[in-house]
């Protein structure tokens, strides 16, 4: 029993520090974000919008849920593609997580734990397209 003490305590060690409740990238380097991402509301589900900055890499926020306020981040990253200039978005769907975005915003987590609460805008004609993606896909 002793023997697996020091691999359960390095464990968790590990997944701590790998697991955070903050972004790893800030919603103002734009390296990676060319411009503040938006929220887009509909009626039903709300929309993370942004563009994706110089460096290119692909990455998919994800937003949840807590103390009833919506907070998003990005906590990882992928290589592949060259996503520069794309338009990226996040379907929020969950009936939970949007009616905490609509009745007291959606907020960025930045990596020193800073809250930066994000522009909700109107989605208009974007509400009523039938080729709306899956929360966490890119458009």
């Amino acid at each position: 029993m002793k023997n697996l003490i020091l691999p359960v305590i390095l464990s968790a060690c590990a997944f701590g520090c790998l697991y955070s409740d903050v972004s790893m990238y800030s919603v103002n380097d734009r390296s990676y974000f060319r411009e503040m991402p938006i929220v887009e509301e509909c009626e039903d589900r709300l929309k993370l919008k942004w563009i994706f900055g110089e460096f290119g890499f692909y990455f998919s926020p994800s937003c949840k849920n807590l103390d009833k306020k919506l907070y998003c981040m990005v906590s990882g990253t992928t290589s592949t593609g060259d996503s520069t200039g794309k338009t990226g978005t996040v379907l929020i769907t969950d009936y939970k997580e949007v009616r905490a975005g609509k009745r007291y915003s959606v907020h960025w987590i930045e990596p020193d734990g800073q809250v930066i609460k994000l522009k909700m805008v109107d989605g208009g004609k974007s509400c009523n397209s039938n080729s709306e993606e899956q929360k966490g896909k890119e458009e």
